[in-house]
């Protein structure tokens, strides 16, 4: 019927499709029916494995007949693997479990063939979803095994998994550049959809990552003991704040309608903020872990050690942030640390110094003090621009 598409009449045009549509959903239901009978154990790869033939039966059935159906048919892959994963996050231990090291591969396999011939046009809103939706799920899908692996050969404390759920992405992000401009297909032709969808999303991810692990980690390195940032939570976050900042400056080298769609003045402000959220978490976790501070917002807040070592901190940063930029000659990041030790001042004079009497009080007050003489002598502001020039 849809070979003699012209001779049918105006009513007659849905029956090609919708007997299509018949016939695809009969054989998915019948044969589902019969795995959840048979093969309970392994229903959810079986099942995978089952969706993943007749869409790539349709992809080849569109190439022979351009039937429209078939090629919908064919792109219900990609929504059919997202609903395996989400049922695997729910009832699985991990993807590859009772089968599923057989059949996620075979899916992605069937999944590129289909997204190969069914993309269309690069940077059209399909070719931009597809790629962009089956990038995020195959690093959710392995860095969730790994982190499994990870937690399943060290088996002692949180650190460990959670590092390893930044390492799969990381690792993505980091070899982004070179695959975009090295492999054809899919990476170079489907460019903005990598670098400025499925690239940012990644990277959003990770800075989600880097507050989250730092705001509830304490630091537990079992079954090593804990080495303030040579440990495997700290050692990630720097790898990733590396990662951030180069995939920023290889963005700024490409021009195109994604990279305008990009505020300049927001990645490296919020890159400052995770470094600067991640240095105090490692100092709270050091704390926590050398002298048994409990990792809790109101204990960390009333203890004396936490605030003075806060304040010796913050100091400290904002010394080496005004003298790096008095020799990099940024005004602006200058005053940032200028902020940062008018916080601290007023810290002094309003926690601190409540705490009469305290040995802790006088070290922080000697210290920032100290430290505020080194900035006045080796830091002077910047000029501006305009006296510069």
């Amino acid at each position: 019927m849809h070979a003699a598409a012209r001779r049918l009449r105006s009513f007659e045009q849905w029956i090609p499709d919708g007997l299509y549509w018949w016939g695809f959903g009969w054989w998915l239901i019948g044969n589902l029916s019969e795995i959840f009978h048979y093969l309970p154990t392994y229903a959810l790869p079986a099942a995978l494995i089952l969706v993943t033939l007749p869409t790539l039966l349709s992809s080849e059935i569109h190439r022979r007949t351009l039937l429209r159906s078939a090629r919908v048919a064919a792109l219900l892959q990609l929504p059919a693997m997202l609903g395996f994963a989400v049922h695997a996050a729910l009832t699985l231990r991990h993807p590859s479990v009772d089968g599923g090291w057989l059949a996620w591969p075979l899916a992605f396999v069937g999944l590129s063939c289909i997204v190969f011939r069914h993309e269309g046009a690069a940077r059209a809103p399909l070719a931009n979803a597809l790629n962009a939706l089956s990038t995020w799920l195959f690093c959710a899908l392995l860095s969730w095994e790994a982190a499994w692996a990870v937690d399943t050969a060290v088996g002692a404390s949180d650190m460990w998994p959670g590092a390893a759920w930044a390492a799969i992405p990381a690792l993505f992000v980091f070899l982004l550049p070179r695959l975009v401009t090295r492999v054809t297909w899919p990476f170079a032709i489907n460019r903005d959809a990598y670098l400025f969808v499925a690239g940012v999303g990644i990277v959003l991810y990770l800075g989600t990552w880097s507050v989250v692990t730092n705001t509830v980690s304490v630091g537990d390195t079992a079954p090593l003991p804990y080495v303030p940032v040579l440990n495997p939570l700290d050692l990630a976050q720097a790898f990733v704040l590396l990662i951030l900042f180069r995939y920023w400056r290889f963005l700024r080298t490409v021009r195109s309608a994604g990279f305008a769609r990009i505020d300049p003045r927001v990645p490296m402000p919020a890159l400052a903020v995770l470094a600067f959220i991640w240095l105090n978490a490692a100092l709270l976790r050091t704390l926590h872990q050398w002298f048994a501070v409990p990792f809790e917002l109101e204990q960390l807040m009333a203890s004396t050690l936490v605030q003075t070592s806060l304040s010796i901190f913050w100091a400290i940063l904002a010394l080496v942030t005004m003298l790096v930029a008095t020799h990099k000659r940024y005004r602006l990041v200058w005053l940032v640390g200028a902020v940062l030790l008018a916080v601290v001042i007023a810290k002094l004079f309003l926690i601190d110094l409540s705490r009469t009497g305290s040995v802790e009080r006088i070290v922080s007050f000697v210290g920032v003090g100290l430290l505020m003489l080194v900035v006045g002598y080796l830091s002077p502001l910047p000029p501006a621009r305009e006296a510069q020039q």
